[in-house]
């Protein structure tokens, strides 16, 4: 078994599939404060809409087959891709779609598990603008209680697609360590 396999099998494995958690409210706060106050956009989120973006694509709207930049002018795109591959859909398909849209300018922060010895990390987190590394485990929200689900298996990260460098290290420096990516 390869890494990327039991990355996989440690991402598919707990009480509730790490798909569906929710980030915590302390950790939109900063994608907030970057985006002008409000998430335009999350593409991959369920009908709740627990971020509370303008606007949101859920599971059955397929957030990987719509433009994200037909929104104008909206505030940037927040989005927690799914983890594993239990949807379907494995985290790789959604930071290439991460990178096609800020060519077109639009500004994105992913929040993705930190795994650097991947195939997708190398490609698509490197070249991304900044990524910052989160200090400690976040406790995600399990959807069918409300309450943080403990002991998370991954590190997280923040993922920026954009040309404000420097607006996101302001932002996200009191969550971890910024570092500038090979795309900025």
């Amino acid at each position: 078994m390869n890494l990327e396999q039991r990355l996989e099998m440690a991402l598919d494995d707990g009480p509730c599939p790490p798909d569906t958690y929710q980030t915590p409210e302390r950790y939109l706060e900063p994608v907030r404060a970057l985006l002008s106050g409000v998430i335009g956009l999350d593409p991959c989120t369920t009908a709740a809409n627990p971020t509370q973006a303008r606007e949101f694509f859920t599971e059955a709207d397929d957030g990987l087959t719509k433009p994200w930049a037909v929104f104008p002018p909206f505030h940037g795109v927040f989005l927690n891709p799914p983890w594993s591959r239990k949807l379907g859909k494995p985290i790789d398909p959604w930071l290439v779609k991460c990178h096609e849209e800020a060519g077109e300018g639009v500004e994105i922060v992913a929040l993705v598990p930190v795994a650097t010895a991947t195939k997708w990390w190398r490609r698509h987190v490197e070249t991304a603008a900044g990524v910052c590394f989160v200090h400690g485990r976040i406790a995600y929200i399990d959807p069918r209680t409300g309450k943080p689900v403990q002991g998370s298996k991954f590190d997280s990260a923040y993922v920026y697609f954009g040309d404000r460098f420097r607006a996101f290290k302001r932002e996200f420096s009191a969550l971890g360590w910024v570092v500038e990516g090979r795309g900025a």
